[in-house]
């Protein structure tokens, strides 16, 4: 299986995404992606194939949004970050373009916040941090909380008012923050 595994289950409860560094899982040859059956762990047909590393999956409303060190997934080029149809893992016209890795992804109410090393995306500048319009692709043009370093984590409190993120950084934007950091979702600050 490897030294990671990322898994989340879907809305419907019946397939987990897996992702991490694999090249079977589930009685199935699938490279670094896969979604399973949650009840017999069974691989289904969906497969992606990217042609690099999937560091990040998470299932969002109609799509799952993947992040990691690709160029190719889903049969389309989408550099290291891409929403797949959840039925045929094909990749969808979302298509943000980050400038390095992406090293993980969490979804909110219309949101993907995309955390990793690159310092643009979606024709933005961005330093390690961005908030992506989930249908659109458009990076949100106020919400630039700046990192001094690459976000390795990244999670959303369940009322989304809150971006929580961990990584290399000592600062976000103005603010002392050593390694992990509070984010106001709406204003992007510390």
């Amino acid at each position: 299986l490897g030294y990671s595994l990322t898994a989340y289950k879907s809305d419907s409860g019946n397939t987990v995404y897996a992702a991490g560094y694999f090249t079977r899982i589930g009685n199935q040859n699938r490279f670094r992606i896969a979604a399973l059956d949650a009840t017999t762990g069974v691989a289904t047909g969906w497969n992606p194939d990217p042609d690099g590393e999937v560091r990040a999956v998470v299932p969002g409303s109609g799509a799952i949004y993947v992040g990691g060190d690709f160029n190719r997934i889903g049969g389309q080029y989408r550099f290291r970050i891409a929403a797949l149809d959840a039925t045929t893992g094909n990749a969808t016209a979302w298509d943000p373009e980050p400038g390095g890795s992406v090293y993980s992804l969490a979804v909110s109410s219309g949101t993907v916040y995309a955390g990793g090393w690159f310092s643009f995306i979606g024709g933005e500048e961005r330093n390690h941090i961005a908030a992506i319009d989930a249908d659109s692709g458009e990076v949100d043009p106020d919400w630039i909380p700046e990192p001094d370093n690459y976000v390795r984590s990244l999670a959303v409190s369940a009322d989304g008012d809150t971006v929580y993120a961990s990584g290399a950084f000592t600062e976000v934007g103005d603010q002392e923050r050593d390694h992990i950091a509070a984010i106001d979702a709406d204003s992007g600050e510390a």
